[in-house]
């Protein structure tokens, strides 16, 4: 569960692997599949109220960004030789994204991609650190960056188009120094 690897530009890393969660997804009227081609539909909402109303997703892209920041696991800045994780800690990363929230939630799952993923450490690691400059232990995590076009129609009238970008996390986790 514990790996450490060495990025010349950034230091060591100190790599978990949490749980990934994916969300259940009952709406929807087209199967979860793990791959797609640009244009194809992912996702599709019906509501009708009088007029039919539809939300659509169609997929764009599907890139994995590596050690993306998540927080940072202490306050101050320090100049500090080394960091010793020692507590319990239970971290989480939901879905990152520019539209609006439990549409795009849908379309993440029914790509086949987590929704949220979580890890707790409790171990007692010694990290290095460059003590001559000011630094503070941060989180990273792996993360697929996954754009869709989200389509609006009121019967057949297409009304709105927006292109969302979403953040799914992945179960790898990484510890390393960030410096000021």
């Amino acid at each position: 569960d514990i790996e450490k690897s060495t990025n010349d530009n950034e230091g060591d890393y100190y790599h978990f692997i949490g749980e990934e969660e994916r969300e259940n997804v009952e709406d929807g009227q087209i199967m979860s599949r793990k791959s797609y081609s640009k244009g194809d539909l992912v996702y599709t909402k019906t509501s009708q109220a009088g007029v039919l109303y539809q939300e659509k997703a169609y997929f764009d892209s599907k890139t994995k960004q590596s050690k993306k920041f998540i927080r940072y696991l202490t306050d101050a800045w320090a100049k500090a030789s080394s960091y010793t994780y020692k507590k319990s800690v239970s971290v989480g990363v939901t879905v990152d994204l520019s539209g609006e929230k439990s549409f795009a939630k849908k379309v993440i799952a029914k790509l086949g991609l987590a929704v949220s993923a979580s890890k707790s450490f409790e171990i007692g690691i010694s990290i290095p650190a460059d003590k001559t400059k000011y630094s503070k232990l941060s989180l990273l995590n792996d993360q697929y960056k996954v754009i869709y076009k989200h389509k609006y129609y009121e019967g057949d009238k297409l009304t709105k188009t927006t292109k969302v970008t979403a953040y799914s996390p992945t179960k790898d986790f990484y510890l390393t120094p960030r410096y000021q």
